[in-house]
């Protein structure tokens, strides 16, 4: 069979503050970038090229890789980071749609890897929100979020429906009233953000599902905005408490952080000299049908 390419598009990329220029590069700084599979396995692979087709830095996609993805102040930015030969590079994508796309992708994939017995929730975030601010989620605070629920089925090559479509959800963060997968979820965020959540079942609705829509044990995909944030007085802030499906637990917040990578991207490029990737894939970020291209996404 062949290979299958989720996404397709362009980007600068950075080893520490150095940006990465080969001389096959575009005429604008930019290197193809493809986010892909190979038939026998779910793993996906970014390989990024120059315009002679040559690899400049490839990499398996997994849950220890650092996924940033967003916009925010009429900047466009977004970043990937992925190791190499011990080396940490920064892939800086060209627009905020380009970003989302990529997103909902690289979340995809590593949903269909994902471990079910994973302690950890794993973070992709989509929009930074308000860059300039200070004030992130925190245990203890009050939030209020809009947010949808996909479970998702590792044998399938299609996202799952939405279980769960909720505007303005009022909660105290590790108060125990939401899926722990959403209390979790939301730390770190700024107002204004987006964020992409892969959680485990106990962290989602559990062994005991949620009858008529979730099977019991299944894995979800969460998109959080988050609207509102007010911060409670670090001295008032309770015991962590999370609920998974009907039962509530005592635990740590343990989460995969995303780190603050961020890269200016210039409004204009020269699209003239790389209409199509090496693999005859026009570069607008479409996908392939066959895969995961197309399916629903929230605005």
């Amino acid at each position: 069979g062949k290979a299958k390419y989720h996404y397709v598009g362009t980007c600068r990329i950075f080893r520490g503050s150095e940006q990465i220029q080969p001389e096959g590069s575009y005429s604008d700084g930019t290197l193809g970038i493809v986010l892909m599979s190979a038939p026998s396995t779910k793993e996906r692979k970014v390989l990024t090229y120059d315009k002679s087709k040559k690899p400049v830095v490839q990499a398996v996609v997994s849950g220890t890789d650092v996924l940033n993805l967003g916009g925010s102040n009429n900047q466009c930015e977004g970043s990937l980071a992925l190791t190499q030969g011990g080396d940490t590079y920064t892939l800086i994508l060209q627009s905020e749609d380009e970003c989302e796309k990529l997103a909902w992708e690289v979340a995809f994939g590593l949903a269909s890897t994902f471990d079910p017995s994973c302690e950890k929730v794993v973070k992709c975030d989509i929009r930074r929100g308000d860059a300039k601010s200070e004030s992130v989620v925190e245990d203890g605070d009050s939030v209020r979020v809009d947010y949808s629920v996909h479970v998702h089925d590792q044998d399938s090559s299609e996202l799952g429906p939405i279980v769960e479509d909720i505007t303005a959800c009022d909660f105290i963060v590790s108060s125990g009233v939401v899926l722990s997968a959403l209390s979790l979820g939301v730390s770190g965020m700024r107002v204004g953000s987006s964020r992409l959540v892969i959680a485990p079942p106990h962290l989602g609705y559990g062994a005991t599902g949620l009858p008529g829509k979730v099977p019991p044990n299944s894995i979800i995909l969460l998109q959080i905005s988050l609207v509102q944030l007010d911060k409670a007085p670090r001295s008032a802030v309770s015991p962590v408490v999370q609920r998974s499906g009907t039962n509530q637990t005592v635990l740590s917040s343990m989460t995969a952080e995303s780190a603050d990578l961020r890269g200016q991207i210039e409004e204009e490029e020269d699209e003239s000299d790389r209409s199509t990737s090496p693999f005859g894939i026009p570069t607008d970020g479409g996908t392939d049908k066959e895969g995961e291209g197309g399916r629903e996404r929230r605005g």
